[in-house]
């Protein structure tokens, strides 16, 4: 499993940031050649097939083989390397890419107990608009999340599912001492680095070999309220991460959100522990 941070010549990759350097400088990268550059570089020294990259990479989407070949080239250019003297990434005829250059993991100087900040970072995003035809549907959900611990706000796009997620983590601020971390996961695609960008965009490091344990560790016997925003596109790996969270922890609550069409799981916690938000009321 990926690390905090990857160094490779004078590169180092942060999957959980999304972020290339060359020294202490950030390199402009397209976001189709990053995820291709953190899955071969997860991988290094795996042939990966093209067919397994792109779907990894584009996810249920279909694009032609020659759409890979010119990311892979953008991706070279970024390196500063050519196809036909890799330094870092190697093309084997008839298999696939392999991530060919050596990597040195580095880690984070603090000590897991120290790593962890939920709610000192990144505060609950202004809402746009005051709340208005919400508040019976507010005070009903105030009262069941702190006792269900996992929740999940369903509806169609547009609906207000964010909006109604940020009010209510507003109202109980002061039920979570701990801090209350909200996660925008529109911006990640690539389910292997799931637990590392919660972790991260809620103000922690993760450096073990198993994240999701190590999160939570950091997690248990801490009150903290975990909002999820936009887990549609990936709902099984975050139903996956999201009770096991709450397995091994003690007083962690979840509040996610999810498109109505999403695909839930027949015995897990999303199942039976939605909330279908509609329109609100005049």
């Amino acid at each position: 499993m990926i690390s905090a941070a990857l160094s490779f010549g004078s590169f180092t990759l942060v999957p959980a940031e999304r972020l290339l350097l060359v020294g202490d400088q950030r390199l402009r990268i397209g976001s189709r050649a990053l995820d291709i550059l953190i899955v071969l570089v997860s991988r290094a020294g795996e042939v990966i097939s093209k067919d397994e990259l792109v779907s990894l990479v584009w996810r249920n989407t279909f694009v032609e083989e020659n759409n890979l070949r010119v990311h892979i080239a953008s991706l070279r250019k970024i390196l500063g390397e050519s196809s036909d003297a890799p330094q870092y990434i190697s093309n084997v005829p008839g298999r696939g890419y392999c991530f060919v250059a050596a990597i040195s993991h580095k880690t984070s100087p603090v000590t897991p107990d120290e790593q962890l900040t939920f709610g000192g970072k990144l505060p609950l995003p202004r809402l746009a608009n005051r709340i208005i035809g919400r508040e019976a549907m507010l005070d009903l959900l105030e009262r069941q999340l702190p006792e269900q611990r996992l929740l999940t706000l369903v509806g169609p796009g547009g609906i207000g599912k964010t909006t109604v997620a940020i009010a209510l983590a507003d109202r109980l601020k002061d039920h979570y001492p701990g801090g209350i971390a909200f996660v925008d996961l529109a911006g990640i695609s690539n389910g292997a680095l799931l637990t590392a960008f919660i972790a991260t965009k809620a103000g922690g490091v993760l450096t073990s070999s198993d994240p999701l344990a190590e999160l939570a560790r950091q997690l248990n016997h801490r009150s903290v309220l975990l909002v999820l925003d936009c887990c549609e596109h990936m709902i099984d790996e975050v139903a996956v991460v999201a009770e096991t969270l709450i397995a091994e922890t003690q007083q962690l609550t979840i509040l996610a959100t999810a498109g109505s069409r999403c695909a839930f799981r027949p015995n897990g916690f999303f199942a039976c522990r939605r909330w279908i938000v509609q329109a609100p009321t005049k």
